[in-house]
């Protein structure tokens, strides 16, 4: 009897506070930053059509979206896994023709609903953090097609030049389309994490 009441007073006993996130996961050939997940496509395309092309990927946190930026870190990744899946070549023709150049720059998210609008993010976030060509957006008419110019890209004419890595509003529906990066919430992977402490009451 003794020993019962030891073995029930002087409990040692472990807690579980619940989990928190370890990693994330992404699939296959996409790329994990920061809890979210990023993949660039080279397919050439209207922007509307890119942004439904990201639609067709998602997991359980969320759908893909063209790609949102928030800072100038994000922004950097971006253009980086733009530019080495395209090579690092300089001195690009100021055009995308397939086939015959590299891609002068990338959809990102970032469009007007409207002419003359406020700029949005396709994925509903903040807009936060910008990083515009000089003299840019002008929201003017497209040089091939005079278009409205309601969607952003990524620059990467003139590698080196200041103008890589920022942004320029064009026409959405530009002749020879861009290519483009999707994004979405990476799932997290949980691990238990459980409290070493032990309590012990004594008789």
């Amino acid at each position: 009897m003794k020993a019962l009441c030891i073995f029930l007073l002087c409990a040692a006993t472990s807690y579980t506070y619940g989990n928190t996130p370890n990693e994330y996961a992404c699939p296959h050939a996409w790329t994990q930053r920061n809890g979210y997940c990023y993949r660039y496509f080279d397919d050439m395309l209207p922007w509307s059509i890119a942004e439904s092309r990201c639609h067709e990927h998602f997991d359980s946190d969320g759908i893909a979206h063209l790609v949102s930026i928030h800072d100038q870190a994000e922004n950097d990744f971006i253009f980086d896994i733009f530019n080495s899946a395209n090579g690092d070549h300089g001195d690009l023709d100021n055009t995308n023709t397939p086939g015959t150049d590299l891609p002068t720059g990338m959809w990102t998210g970032l469009h007007q609903e409207v002419r003359d609008g406020p700029w949005v993010w396709s994925d509903g976030s903040s807009n936060d953090f910008t990083h515009w060509l000089p003299g840019q957006p002008d929201n003017g008419y497209h040089a091939r097609g005079r278009l409205n110019e309601d969607c952003v890209i990524i620059w990467r004419n003139d590698i080196g030049s200041e103008s890589t890595r920022q942004w320029d509003d064009i026409g959405c529906d530009v002749q020879g389309g861009m290519p483009y990066v999707c994004k979405m919430p990476a799932v997290p992977e949980f691990n238990d994490v459980e409290d070493s402490r032990h309590h012990q009451r004594i008789l």
